[in-house]
Parts: structure tokens; C-alpha cells; sequence
């Protein structure tokens, strides 16, 4: 990414506002965003996000980056590529997922497994959009896009020709106020339901369903253990989980949150940021099938 005068003029409007600024407009240059979905909600969170200036956009399919007003939106932010999206193999590479609720992969799951934020949209049996986030892959306390949520519907013939432009307009307003951490960061602790026929909002507290099958999690304490005892437990508490189950482990700071994470990594273990729980500590470890 270039920083010139062609840039400052290009991204002036952001740059001005609040929020963002030049320190903003280069972190939206440097992130790695993934679009499940290949209709028009996807195409409208492409389009923003190209315009928006943010480095990679990785798509479902390749035809989209093929569109007339893509295309323009690309000739314009030089510095912006887009890319076919593989999943699970990309999702590594991502600071973002988004989920426009127009394919069948799951991205939930994906978001769970990787400690990645989650945007998503889903349609409800009377045509109104769901929009929701998560960021339970990284602090399990938070709902994922499955807590609380109806189950999937079929999209609605009201919610394709009226609600899918709108979703992506919605999406890629979160998605860059969550890329920046600015903002009310609102869909990762409610749901926002919009109706399209009669343009009305409403916001659902969400909380953490503890029996959601998603995201609910094996736990183990390792407090009263010392090294390497930690990784011993957790290691035997694994092998009785299933791939894609999820452990939260409580451990001790010093040595033990040291050395654990990267040893649980060493094992080829997703293992989210620690947090703090009390005078101890958190973390979450993803098994993956080998």
C-alpha cells in the first residue's frame, strides 16, 4: 500500500471523518475480509468494501469481482485485491468473516474455530432480515450467531427482491466500524430486525445460550497445576472431545500462560487471546480434526 498524495486524495472524505483518519484509512488498506455468499447482498458488501479501501476482499465465488460496478470500484483503489474465498482454508488469513445468509456453508462454525468476528444476516419466517454478530470464538462469555437465533429459514421472495441490497448496505457499515473498532459495536450483543416492506427497526438483547450445540464448551481448571501438568490436563481433557468442540480452559498467569498457549499451538490447537477471569485467566482451545 502506497501512502501519496493520489491515496490521500482518493480516501479524503474517511479520512475526515471522525474515527477513521489516516491511521484508519491504512489499517482498512491492510485488512482481510471474507464474503460467504454470491448474490446481492454479497455483491453490495464487495462493492463497499472495495470502495472502502480495505486490502483484500475474498469472495465466495470469482464471477463477482467481474461486475461492471466492481470493476470501476477496483480501477478506482488500485491497491484493493479480490480474491476467491476457500473455507476452512482461508480463514487464518482473515481479520473478518461476513455472512450474508445467501449460501449453505456454515459460518458460524468457521468463526468459532478460527476466534474470528462474525457478520451475519439470516431472513425469519415473516421476511424481516436478522442481522447479528459474534465474537464467541474468542471470548466464549459472548453469544454466537446460533444463541438465540430462529431457526434457518428459505429466503422469502419479499426478503430477495427488497431486503438483500439493504443487508449488504448494513453489513458493510458494521463491518468497517468493527475492522476499526469504532462505533456502537451493537450486533455483537443483539440482533437487529429490519423490515423492509415498512423500513422499521428492532433491537434484541442476545446473551449466551449455555446449551447452544454451536458453541457450548468443555471446561477445565488447571489453577492448582503447575507445568507441565497444565498441558498434560488439557491434553487428556482433549482427547475426549470431538473435532470442533471447544475447551475453555482457567489457568494461572506466569509461567502457565506462557508456555501453554504455545504448546497447545505446537499440537496444531486453535487457541483464542487470553482474558482475565478474577485473579486468574481464560482461553479457549478448538480441537480440529487431524
Amino acid at each position: 500500500m502506497t501512502i501519496d498524495s493520489g491515496w490521500a486524495e482518493r480516501y479524503s472524505r474517511q479520512i475526515m471523518l471522525a474515527g477513521i483518519g489516516g491511521n484508519g484509512q491504512r489499517r482498512l488498506g491492510e485488512a482481510r475480509v471474507g464474503i460467504i455468499g454470491s448474490g446481492p447482498a454479497a455483491r453490495t458488501v464487495l462493492l463497499y468494501m472495495v470502495a472502502a479501501g480495505v486490502g483484500v476482499a475474498r469472495g465466495e465465488t470469482a464471477p463477482i469481482a467481474g461486475m461492471p460496478e466492481v470493476a470501476h470500484a477496483l480501477a478506482s483503489n488500485p491497491a484493493c485485491r479480490i480474491e476467491p474465498l476457500r473455507l476452512p482454508e482461508d480463514a487464518a488469513h482473515l481479520d473478518l468473516l461476513i455472512d450474508t445468509g445467501e449460501s449453505a456453508i456454515d459460518g458460524n462454525r468457521i468463526a468459532l474455530q478460527w476466534q474470528l468476528p462474525l457478520l451475519g444476516a439470516m431472513p425469519t419466517e415473516d421476511g424481516r432480515i436478522r442481522l447479528a454478530g459474534s465474537r464467541a470464538g474468542a471470548n466464549p462469555n459472548l453469544p454466537c450467531m446460533a444463541c438465540g437465533a430462529p431457526p434457518r429459514q428459505t429466503q422469502p421472495a419479499q426478503w430477495n427482491t427488497l431486503a438483500l441490497p439493504a443487508t449488504g448496505c448494513a453489513l458493510a457499515s458494521e463491518a468497517i466500524k468493527t475492522l476499526l473498532a469504532i462505533g456502537d459495536p451493537t450486533l455483537f450483543t443483539a440482533a437487529l430486525l429490519f423490515d423492509p416492506l415498512r423500513a422499521e427497526y428492532q433491537t434484541l438483547p442476545r446473551t449466551r445460550d449455555p446449551a447452544c450445540p454451536c458453541c457450548a464448551t468443555e471446561f477445565i481448571d488447571i489453577t492448582i497445576a503447575t507445568c507441565p501438568m497444565t498441558f498434560v490436563l488439557v491434553k487428556l481433557k482433549m482427547e475426549t472431545m470431538a473435532p470442533g468442540q471447544r475447551l475453555r480452559v482457567r489457568l494461572n498467569g506466569g509461567e502457565p500462560l506462557t508456555n501453554l498457549p504455545l504448546t497447545l499451538r505446537d499440537e496444531g490447537w486453535p487457541v483464542s487471546p487470553p482474558w482475565t477471569e478474577g485473579d486468574a485467566f481464560g482461553l479457549l482451545v478448538t480441537k480440529l480434526a487431524r
